[in-house]
């Protein structure tokens, strides 16, 4: 079965899913829309017809599914839209704006049985998964806290921290520990009236600790997660997929040192999404997965208080 999708938006997350598609097999990459005129030399470079908007794409070819990856304050008008027309949607995260436009996302896709499937690519990372196999496993003990450096530089001025970059590591945690946190506190700096520094500190499902740091105002780039268990402190880096496990005297545990094949998680992601569009299974993150991390984001925005410039 030849599946036929199209990718909305081509910023850049949106021309890594057209990337992707076009590399799979199985699938038809039969459209890239965006309304900016500059977008259009993304879409030749993957050999997919070009449309400035969803009413041009649906006039001429209806896609059996669809990436969305526009800015967060549309996903609930575009990903509504082709989920009330019965086309199976992934959507990049965080899966809206707000907690109710969540709601809706998750009820149109269930009254008309389209794939709903939030786009939380760190759940494909194999590092995580590795991670999530010794929890489960017991290999690696009890597990007492969690620790998440997600910084990098960004001269987007309309982001924010916690729902730009924090979803990624809340929706790690639920991974990790099977179920919601429950923020606790946050500090953020605030630059223009968004948070763009933030450490949040939350409760884990099962009562471990998490520490996690956001920024967008870094001079580097680092994606970093260490968990402290009864036993190892385990610490893992997103970007090479390296996974280090040390014992309570300091040194590397060799009888622990785990395998991580290396994959590009993306492609993962999307041929999981994929699979579902063909199987008309549950997705690994549902739209109610997306909507239990964006409460979480929500609620830590909420908290925070801080500086400003």
């Amino acid at each position: 079965m030849i599946i036929k999708v199209a990718v909305i938006g081509a910023g850049f997350m949106g021309c890594n899913h057209a990337r992707v598609y076009s590399e799979l097999e199985g699938c038809e990459l039969t459209g890239i829309v965006d309304p900016r005129e500059a977008a259009r030399s993304n879409a030749s470079k993957f050999g997919a017809p070009f449309f400035s908007s969803v009413a041009e794409l649906m006039a001429v070819d209806r896609p059996d599914a669809v990436s969305v990856a526009v800015p967060t304050g549309k996903h609930a008008e575009v990903a509504g839209f082709f989920l009330k027309n019965g086309m199976d949607v992934m959507v990049e995260k965080p899966i809206a704006e707000t907690a109710a436009d969540a709601v809706r996302l998750v009820d149109a896709a269930k009254s008309t049985g389209a794939v709903l499937m939030v786009g939380h690519i760190e759940r494909f990372n194999p590092m995580v998964r590795k991670i999530r196999e010794m929890l489960e496993t017991g290999s690696i003990g009890r597990l007492l806290s969690v620790s998440t450096n997600r910084l990098n530089p960004s001269d987007r001025l309309n982001d924010s921290a916690v729902l730009d970059l924090m979803t990624h590591d809340i929706d790690v945690i639920h991974y990790l520990t099977g179920g919601a946190m429950k923020p606790l506190n946050s500090s953020a700096f605030f630059v223009g009236g968004l948070e763009k520094h933030v450490t949040a500190l939350a409760q884990a499902k099962g009562g471990a600790l998490c520490t996690m740091n956001c920024s967008l105002l870094y001079p580097i780039k680092r994606r970093e997660i260490s968990l402290l268990t009864e036993n190892f402190l385990v610490e893992g880096n997103y970007m090479t997929q390296q996974l280090n496990v040390y014992g309570r005297e300091g040194m590397e545990a060799e009888n622990m040192r785990p395998f991580v094949k290396t994959e590009e998680p993306l492609k993962m992601e999307l041929n999981h999404f994929l699979d579902c569009v063909r199987q008309r299974g549950d997705p690994e993150v549902t739209g109610e997965d997306g909507a239990r991390v964006l409460d979480a984001a929500l609620a830590i925005r909420g908290l925070c208080s801080g500086g400003t410039a």
